[in-house]
């Protein structure tokens, strides 16, 4: 069975650096085939790490822009150290 490749969205450029490198990431996993079928159980479970450890550094990307753009000045910051 041969696996289709995941077309690049046309605003892949517009995209964050961390979702670049999910999609990138996912165009090129290779899950390892079990003997009797089927998938190896521990490599689905360590590529599904893989893929969770991409993500929380996307989280943590899109909530450091998100405070940059909800305090661009850093006023709720300086506030706090007074």
């Amino acid at each position: 069975m041969t696996m289709k490749a995941i077309p690049k969205p046309e605003n892949f450029d517009s995209l964050s650096k961390e979702q670049q490198d999910i999609y990138e990431w996912l165009s090129k996993v290779k899950f390892r085939k079990a003997h009797f079928g089927g998938l190896d159980e521990a490599d689905v479970w360590s590529k599904l790490g893989e893929l969770n450890a991409l993500y929380e550094k996307l989280l943590i990307a899109e909530r450091a822009r998100y405070r940059e753009y909800d305090d661009p000045a850093g006023i709720a910051a300086e506030e706090s150290h007074e």
